[in-house]
């Protein structure tokens, strides 16, 4: 099988990654269930330090351990504290480099406007 295609389970014939029934025998595909956690998202760029309480953001390829969904509770000059399903946390929106406190290196969250 190529890439690009799938085999139907039943009668063993190819057709396209996105078809529902097979044009062969008729049978149907099954697919994963969309996710109920899934939110849009808004990737228009946006200045973090606008940003107002009770405000949703999505944390997306963190390099700190904070990502997903979180809603705004205070702007600081270095970044943000938001609430998410683990409670309170910072997330860090200053400059790259290395931590004078910690000694590791720290780069700023990548964020999205939840709609």
């Amino acid at each position: 099988m190529g890439k690009g295609s799938k085999t139907c389970e039943d009668c063993g014939g190819s057709c396209g990654p996105r078809t529902k029934i097979c044009p062969h025998c008729q049978s149907r595909f099954t697919f994963k269930p969309k996710s109920k956690n899934q939110v849009r998202t808004s990737k228009v760029p946006f200045d973090w330090r606008d940003l107002k309480r009770g405000v949703r953001i999505k944390a997306v390829q963190t390099y700190g351990q904070y990502s997903g969904i979180f809603k705004v509770h205070r702007v600081h000059d270095d970044g943000i504290v938001v609430h998410g399903q683990d409670g309170y946390c910072f997330l860090y929106m200053g400059e790259d480099g290395i931590s004078p406190t910690t000694g590791q290196w720290r780069e700023p969250h990548k964020l999205e406007l939840v709609k």
